[in-house]
């Protein structure tokens, strides 16, 4: 079976990905059509704002960051205390970034009354295995003992999929939730010439390894938040995990300042039913 994605209407062949098996038979199924034997996989619909303003929107979250970062170089000390009947929300950042994009969000979190709330900060440019290993230590030394929530950007899904699925996680996490992750990949990272672009290909080794081993996570209730305007994680629907929450007009990291995607997190974090799919209701979704 070969696969064409398209934005829409505009088509682009790429049929590795379902050949080599890092696109499941559910996969293509719940984000595509067949077509003439081709699995078309539909993209989120593009966003009706002006592109300026789409521009303008990420290019604040791009200098927000950039102003945050030299506050999150130095690595939180902070741990829980030595107790069992307690939850933890344990926040991960994105590649080529540190904890402190995720200030606001560990803001509202503790205005929302979630105070337990630590930060994460690991190399992401050694690849995604090796921060899950490193979370893996983190979470042994911080968070002593109790139940965790995770919370993550970007690749930093990836790293909390890799200790989950495959270092033991699932025995201590109960939700993980990804802002912006390609979890099936994004065919940007083709440009991307390191350890962690060959990780986001489509057809990495790494993807069909998480793919082959989710059953190791039945136990931990996924939510992925799908920014309708991110060009980073190419097509959009790649981001999808799960239950699915698409946010209209955010960008990649102009959602990690969103009140709309901040309140997002918190809901979910408080709440214990899922529907299957979330979309602002203006939306028609094409899947």
């Amino acid at each position: 079976m070969g696969l064409c994605y398209y934005p829409r209407c505009v088509g682009v062949s790429e049929p590795s990905a379902v050949r080599r098996g890092q696109l499941s038979a559910r996969s293509v199924r719940r984000h595509s059509e067949i077509v003439g034997g081709i699995a078309v996989i539909q993209d989120y619909p593009v966003s009706e704002q002006p592109t300026w303003r789409l521009i303008a929107q990420e290019a604040l979250g791009v200098a927000a960051a950039a102003v945050l970062f030299p506050f999150g170089i130095r690595r939180s000390q902070r741990r829980t205390p030595r107790q069992q009947d307690q939850r933890t929300v344990v926040l991960v950042h994105g590649f080529l970034a540190n904890r402190s994009t995720l200030f606001p969000l560990a803001a509202y979190l503790q205005l929302r009354g979630i105070k337990q709330v630590l930060s994460f900060n690991y190399d992401s440019g050694a690849g995604v295995e090796q921060a899950a290993l490193a979370l893996r230590e983190y979470l042994r030394s911080h968070v002593r003992g109790g139940r965790i929530d995770l919370v993550c950007h970007s690749l930093g899904g990836l790293v909390a999929r890799v200790y989950i699925q495959e270092l033991g996680g699932s025995r201590r996490v109960d939700r993980c939730i990804t802002l912006g992750t390609p979890h099936r990949g994004t065919y940007g990272s083709y440009w991307v010439w390191s350890r962690v672009g060959h990780e986001l290909r489509p057809d990495s080794s790494l993807l069909s390894r998480l793919q082959a081993s989710r059953r190791n996570a039945s136990g931990v209730r996924f939510v992925s938040l799908i920014a309708g305007s991110d060009n980073l994680v190419v097509p959009r629907v790649f981001a999808a995990h799960d239950h699915e929450v698409h946010l209209a007009d955010l960008g990649h990291l102009s959602m990690l300042f969103s009140p709309r995607a901040l309140r997002v997190v918190a809901d979910h974090l408080t709440t214990s039913h899922l529907p299957r799919r979330e979309v602002e209701p203006s939306l028609q979704c094409a899947v």
